[in-house]
């Protein structure tokens, strides 16, 4: 069989794409605009920043960062570290703005939360491309010169497929992009077998938004106990450490045992609190959970057999999350230990997979959690682009990616409301993680690796061979 024969690959913007990422800038600083006047400007604050800056200023005062309110009347859920971290942009209540203490005018402080976080999510994406142009089998995609068009591609084509969701996160305030720059840090360095400063980049994800824990499968499934050390140690020095700096050690020990107090009463057992009916409006809000989209679909039937049967809600949603996760770590089978391009890869694929299956396994999920969708986007990209040489996606790749594009836009749109009470997001989510298991059994399939670790011969061997060098046929 005749190895294909590599087509050239043009790597300098034309006019129309230069012009497109000129329209990308501005619609970034338009849209900054629209999320300050809605965030700062009007009667009612549109945001969930003012959680995190109100809690900034109760936690240099010494207050209760668990009982005090925004302007919303919202509480704050998060670990004591991100409030610590913020104390800068604090906001203090209306009839305390003459007390001592750092604070930020609220549009400032709007303004710099808006350039930062969506300088996190920048930053995290070329992290994540770099890592994975580091590892190119095909001299075109290995390491192209910054600001090429390749360059731009990998960096500009995730933003957007998942523009909507990143979207949703930057217009409400929201920390997600922080927590996907943490992300791509930990798959840099754990794809140069940097177990224990990756497993410290995941603990700065769970310090300040706790269900990136799910992720912690990964290095279970690859027994890979220096991450796991790392982590640890990451968690002691964010959620003790970071807060005793700022406000002593006793002081941390109590917001921290307040903490846990609050989310095993509310989050686990779910108290019928404040905060339960703050985060887990299944029934009538947008949660994009397993289970809130299970219970609204059956109420829209008029079914309410689960409604009043919470306990088999939650094993149904427990059964489905547990299934997704074993079919995750049976795609990814057993790999090396990141050693060769496809391995770096694979690593890639299978901790953006799996935080597409945690986004719905987590109960008090929201739409703009989705954007975290951008790291298996990224990864998919540029395996196809290794897999064909050119720069561009096949009819079945561009389907998929507009399929997770119009689900995410739709559900957004007044007359389809319909589409986030069954979960449009959840679904689109669906579609990737399906993308990645396919991936995931693909490259196996290609190494020659078989379920359980093991590795074939002969036949298989010699595709791997082949494809490294470049010269297999991409059928």
């Amino acid at each position: 069989m005749t190895p294909p024969v590599e087509r050239p690959i043009r790597n300098t913007l034309n006019r129309l794409e230069k012009a497109l990422l000129f329209l990308l800038l501005m619609t970034v600083i338009a849209f900054g605009g629209i999320t300050l006047m809605r965030s700062a400007l009007m009667s009612h604050r549109h945001t969930d920043a003012g959680v995190y800056f109100r809690a900034a200023w109760a936690i240099q005062h010494n207050q209760d960062i668990y009982r005090i309110i925004d302007d919303n009347g919202w509480h704050y859920h998060y670990p004591p570290t991100l409030a610590t971290l913020l104390i800068p942009l604090s906001d203090p209540p209306h009839d305390k703005q003459s007390e001592s203490g750092w604070k930020t005018p609220y549009p400032l402080a709007i303004a710099i939360w808006y350039v930062a976080s969506f300088l996190a999510f920048c930053l995290g994406l070329h992290l994540l491309a770099g890592t994975l142009e580091s590892v190119a089998r095909r001299p075109a995609f290995r390491n192209p010169p910054p600001f090429s068009r390749i360059w731009w591609a990998l960096r500009t084509w995730p933003l957007a497929i998942c523009i909507v969701p990143i979207g949703s996160s930057l217009g409400r305030g929201q920390v997600t992009p922080f927590v996907f720059l943490f992300l791509c840090a930990m798959i840099r360095e754990w794809s140069r077998n940097r177990s224990g400063r990756a497993g410290l980049w995941l603990a700065a994800a769970v310090c300040i938004k706790v269900f990136p824990v799910f992720l912690l499968v990964a290095p279970l499934f690859r027994r890979d106990w220096t991450f796991l050390i790392g982590f640890a140690a990451g968690m002691l020095v964010g959620l003790v450490l970071v807060p005793a700096l700022a406000i002593g050690f006793p002081t941390t020990l109590d917001l921290l045992s307040t903490y846990w107090d609050v989310f095993s009463s509310e989050l686990i057992r779910r108290v019928d609190g404040i905060r339960s009916r703050e985060l887990f409006n299944d029934a009538e809000g947008d949660l994009m959970s397993f289970r809130a989209v299970i219970l609204r679909t059956y109420l829209y039937f008029k079914a309410d057999g689960l409604k009043s049967n919470p306990q088999l809600l939650s094993a149904v949603h427990v059964g489905i999350s547990g299934l997704v996760t074993l079919a995750t770590l049976r795609a990814a089978s057993s790999f090396g230990a990141a050693n060769s391009g496809l391995d770096r890869v694979l690593l890639a694929l299978l901790v953006g997979t799996l935080t597409i299956a945690a986004l719905a396994m987590v109960p008090t999920a929201q739409p703009h959690y989705f954007m975290l969708s951008a790291i298996l986007i990224t990864v998919l990209i540029f395996a196809q682009w290794e897999r064909t040489g050119v720069v561009e996606l096949s009819f079945g790749w561009i389907a998929l990616f507009a399929a997770f594009g119009l689900l995410s836009a739709v559900s957004l749109l007044p007359r389809f409301e319909a589409m986030m009470k069954f979960g449009g997001p959840v679904y689109a989510g669906l579609l990737l993680w399906i993308g990645g298991v396919a991936e995931m059994r693909s490259i196996n399939a290609m190494t020659g690796r078989l379920p359980g670790g093991a590795t074939a011969t002969g036949e298989g061997s010699a595709i791997v061979t082949k494809h490294a060098t470049g010269s297999t046929d991409d059928r």
